[in-house]
């Protein structure tokens, strides 16, 4: 989707710094005499002759370019753990996770470099129960799968549970090191926490929750990621 992000930077760029009218007479002549605009064109010969390549780039940028403007009307919440008496606005981790994890819900996704705090298996058990297609992404060196495999219950349907796999293309030691919560594809924390007891009562954290049409943005990754095989199904 690179290809298709360039061609959202272009646009922006074009109709604000150049001030091209992309839809005034002579806009292609415009459009070629920028610099930037001539280096995108040799990336463009791939999918010049091919019709369906080059409708899906250009409908991938203009999904790009519709989750941007969605994304201006997100509603966005400071997120903290923090000491007892800290001042300020934010709510606490472990109390935004709950009201995050609340019946009724339809899909929930958890991304943790460490997943152990009980209270949160368990509720992620209890949505489960109630039909709730509950995801778990772990990093595969600290062995989270293997804990929530140990608390699940074995009358109910086997967790879904993925890991990331070491690549070729990363450094020694690369991780799984997202620490998010995804609910039903629009309510989203980002959180510097770990899913631990010290990360959501005890250390010093900070995290943002965003309730809005780009948190759905989370979703797409996790596919992809599925997809290229960088992170793998635990049997």
């Amino acid at each position: 989707m690179a290809l298709s992000r360039t061609l959202v930077e272009l646009s922006g760029l074009l109709e604000g710094r150049a001030g091209v009218d992309l839809f005034a007479p002579g806009a292609r002549e415009r459009v070629r005499q920028q610099p930037e605009a001539a280096a995108i064109l040799p990336r463009l010969q791939p999918i010049a002759t091919s019709p369906e390549a080059a409708m899906v780039t250009i409908l991938q940028a203009l999904a790009i370019q519709r989750s941007e403007a969605d994304a201006h009307r997100a509603d966005l919440e400071l997120v903290a753990t923090l000491p007892v008496g800290a001042p300020g606005l934010a709510r606490p981790t472990n109390q935004v996770i709950r009201e995050m994890l609340r019946s009724p819900r339809s899909s929930v996704t958890i991304a943790g470099y460490e997943i152990s705090n009980d209270e949160v298996i368990q509720r992620l058990i209890a949505l489960a129960r109630d039909g709730v297609d509950v995801t778990f992404i772990c990093d595969r060196t600290r062995r989270s799968s293997d804990a929530i495999r140990a608390l699940w219950p074995a009358d109910l349907r086997p967790a879904t549970l993925y890991e990331d796999q070491e690549r070729d293309d990363a450094l020694p030691y690369a991780s799984m090191h997202s620490k998010t919560l995804l609910v039903d594809q629009r309510d989203l924390l980002i959180t510097s926490a770990n899913f631990t007891l010290h990360g959501l009562h005890a250390n010093i954290e900070l995290g943002i929750r965003v309730q809005g049409a780009i948190a759905a943005e989370v979703g797409k990754i996790v596919a992809h990621l599925i997809w290229s095989g960088t992170l793998v199904r635990v049997p």
